[in-house]
């Protein structure tokens, strides 16, 4: 899941790379995360993994 791999330390592109899916697919996916979870940044999401705060909200 490309949220793990950002809450590694991964970039983008990095995390392309471990997925075999491209940067562009694995910068749509953080998008809509960030959409649906109203994050802002990496550093949100891997807060949110590393804490086990799931990364979704019940309105959506």
């Amino acid at each position: 899941m490309p949220s793990t791999l950002i809450a590694e330390g991964l970039t983008n592109r990095q995390t392309a790379t471990a997925t075999r899916f491209s940067a562009d697919a694995v910068a749509n996916r953080l998008s809509r995360l960030f959409t649906r979870t109203d994050l802002k940044s990496h550093t949100e999401v891997a807060t949110g993994v590393l804490i086990g705060s799931p990364l979704t909200t019940d309105s959506h």
